[in-house]
């Protein structure tokens, strides 16, 4: 009867061992498929910036160059989504903080307008950033340029966003305000 009952205590130990082998093999993909979010290409972008506008935060922080987006939309094009885009998160009253550096002058959306909510300002020095920082709520999401494709990725992470939050206003501090050219 102890022989019949130590065999079956270490079938569970070993069924108990697996299960735990299982769990932390598949932690990980988990986690990437629950956090990670990867987009590509034009439509990429597009679907990108859109999921910037869910959730319940009230205020998206942009950190980067619009440079390398000629590659995968127009001028044209751009202009025309992004009045598209910016109706949506006035009417879902998301405010937001768009900062830039020397590298590129900022155009007609990249302005403080308190009716677009949004404030916009230019860090005095080349950051040297060949990609496109963002952070909302809990999340944060890069987009550039890989072996000459778009991707973008957005992740939630509540610690890694409140510390690029803390490190983007840093910088939002040291930059100069953004007005409509005359």
């Amino acid at each position: 009867l102890i022989n019949t009952k130590e065999k079956e205590l270490a079938a569970i130990r070993s069924d108990f061992s697996e299960l735990i082998n299982s769990i932390e093999a598949s932690s990980e993909q988990l986690y990437k498929s629950q956090n990670i979010e990867i987009f590509q290409g034009k439509d990429g972008y597009l679907l990108w910036n859109e999921r910037r506008l869910k959730g319940n935060h009230k205020l998206i922080k942009e950190l980067g160059t619009r440079k390398f987006l000629n590659k995968i939309i127009s001028d044209k094009d751009y202009s025309s989504y992004m009045k598209s885009y910016m109706k949506k998160r006035i009417s879902k009253n998301i405010h937001m903080q768009s900062l830039g550096d020397i590298s590129e002058e900022h155009d007609d959306i990249d302005i403080t307008d308190p009716k677009l909510l949004k404030e916009a300002r230019t860090f005095p020095k080349d950051l040297g950033m060949d990609a496109f920082l963002s952070i909302f709520g809990d999340h944060f999401g890069y987009y550039s340029f890989k072996a000459d494709k778009f991707m973008g990725v957005i992740v939630f992470d509540p610690l890694m966003s409140k510390l690029l939050s803390a490190m983007f206003d840093v910088l939002w501090q040291q930059a100069n305000i953004n007005y409509l050219k005359k």
